[in-house]
């Protein structure tokens, strides 16, 4: 079973500088293949852990046929949580999920 640090792990247990670096999920629609083909190309160089952003989502308005209007969201970059996953589970990478609060 493979146990996954946290950064401050990473960083206590350093004896030299750690390397990470940061993926932004596709837009809406995308594909998770780009994302798992940029972490390939991660792995030889051995990043203590990869964080991966989240962004905000955008609302709109929507006026309904009765003339209220209706707020809807749509997020423009789901899969931060999803994409972790795959990260830490196909490639043994520790990842930081930014979770919007």
């Amino acid at each position: 079973m493979v146990r996954f640090m946290k950064v401050i792990d990473h960083l206590l247990k350093a004896r030299n500088p750690v390397f990470s670096c940061e993926i932004v999920p596709p837009p809406r629609g995308g594909s998770a293949q780009q994302i798992v083909e940029i972490a390939e190309t991660l792995v030889p160089l051995n990043m203590s852990w990869i964080d991966v952003t989240s962004h905000a989502s955008a609302a709109y308005f929507l006026e309904q046929p009765d003339g209220t209007i209706r707020k809807k969201t749509l997020r423009k970059r789901p899969g931060t949580l999803g994409i972790c996953g795959i990260i830490q589970n196909r490639f043994k990478i520790d990842t930081v999920a930014h979770v919007l609060c």
